[in-house]
């Protein structure tokens, strides 16, 4: 545990490096932006590659800690060893994000996993966040009779707060 949460600081060190040296740059870039509109534009996609790159050494951080504490007992009774790392990228709000995960696999039974892969709570290649907006950016363009069926039978009343007039 002490070596994982020195390798967390070190990874920590690097991306506050990257992220000091990225607003340097931006800030030069926007002492010479054309217009409000445009500064507006810089720092928007700046952030966007920012937060990309924030979520995925948290990511990647978070699943080597889920992975070091996965259980190696199989449920036959054998011994799960790491057979591989694959990576896995996934589109998110951000843009896509890409993690490196064990793959295990009983040396008894054949049977594998990605232990990281039920924290990470990834499927079809979207995170539930991105699904979810999606979902919604559907829904809102349904004929208004739709949207309250759609509504009524999700009994979804996250939808009333992201899009307000469906409120009535």
């Amino acid at each position: 545990m002490m070596a994982q949460d020195a390798a967390g600081s070190q990874q920590l060190e690097r991306l506050v490096g990257l992220v000091v040296a990225e607003i340097q740059s931006l800030w030069g870039e926007l002492m010479i932006a054309p217009s409000g509109e445009a500064m507006e534009e810089m720092v928007l996609a700046w952030s966007r590659k920012v937060g990309q790159r924030v979520l995925a050494a948290g990511l990647q951080a978070q699943v080597e800690a889920v992975q070091a504490q996965a259980p190696r007992q199989c449920e036959c009774s054998g011994r799960r060893h790491i057979h591989l790392r694959r990576p896995r990228t996934v589109l998110t709000m951000l843009g896509p994000v890409r993690v490196v995960r064990q793959y295990h696999r009983c040396q008894e039974c054949g049977v594998g996993t990605f232990p990281a892969d039920e924290w990470l709570g990834w499927q079809h290649g979207f995170s539930r966040g991105l699904e979810e907006a999606v979902a919604w950016q559907a829904a809102a363009m349904l004929p208004p009779g739709a949207q309250a069926l759609l509504w009524l039978v999700l009994s979804c009343r996250s939808v009333v707060t992201f899009h307000p007039h469906l409120n009535g």
